[in-house]
């Protein structure tokens, strides 16, 4: 019996399909048994809270959880740990905060193994509100956007 090229390569293809569907429904059986713990937690809007203050301190380094843009804003219960989102230098620098400045957040609280972090959706400041998470707690995009705008402009509204 001759195999023709074309027909080994269906069974090949057939024998990979099989091999799959036994061993992804266990590795997704695994993942699905992870502890509470390591789950992501869902943004719940009807827990939105926020929070006055002034920034302490801005945090850019990759080594707090979640990686991305932490600022310490001391309130009058104490210093929160307010995540801003994966964002880059660029929008970083487009959103303009500095130590000592006041802020208005709004976001969810979230407690975890490691500690309580605040999950930011809107920053306010004395000359502007920016949106950071969409009502889904998903990051936006970029803060900046595509083309020609500086992001002074970009901040403002502006074309």
């Amino acid at each position: 019996m001759k195999i023709s090229h074309c027909n080994l390569l269906r069974l090949g293809a057939a024998l990979a399909l099989s091999l799959a569907s036994i061993t992804l429904p266990a590795a997704f059986a695994q993942s699905a048994a992870a502890s509470p713990a390591q789950m992501p937690v869902p943004y719940d809007m009807s827990k939105e809270v926020q929070v006055r203050g002034t920034i302490q301190q801005i945090d850019t380094s990759s080594g707090r959880v979640p990686v991305g843009i932490h600022i310490l804003v001391q309130t009058t219960s104490g210093v929160v740990d307010a995540h801003l989102g994966p964002l880059n230098k660029a929008s970083l620098d487009a959103l303009n905060l500095s130590v000592g400045e006041s802020v208005a957040l709004t976001g969810m609280n979230e407690s975890s193994a490691s500690g309580s972090l605040f999950l930011v959706r809107l920053l306010t400041t004395s000359t502007r509100i920016v949106i950071l998470r969409n009502e889904r707690g998903y990051p936006v995009r970029s803060l900046i956007p595509r083309g020609s705008m500086s992001p002074t402009a970009a901040m403002k509204g502006g074309l």
